[in-house]
């Protein structure tokens, strides 16, 4: 498990880019995500979901999927 790894990162401002499947894959990643920011902060989804889009609108996490579902 590396959410310790991964929280820590974020919170000195790494970015992140991934890269794969719109279908399976990239919802996968954002939902780790939002999981681990709920975890560390004891928050609910609306919170996660909102601090999740800040890291999409400060260009800190970036995507590059492909496939019938992705979401631009």
């Amino acid at each position: 498990d590396e959410t310790d790894t991964v929280w820590e990162l974020l919170q000195h401002d790494a970015v992140v880019y991934v890269c794969g499947n719109a279908a399976t894959m990239a919802p996968a990643v954002r939902a780790a995500f939002t999981d681990i920011f709920r975890t560390k902060t004891l928050t609910g989804a609306a919170d996660a979901e909102a601090w999740f889009t800040g890291l999409r609108s400060a260009g800190r996490y970036l995507e590059d999927i492909w496939g019938e579902n992705a979401v631009v």
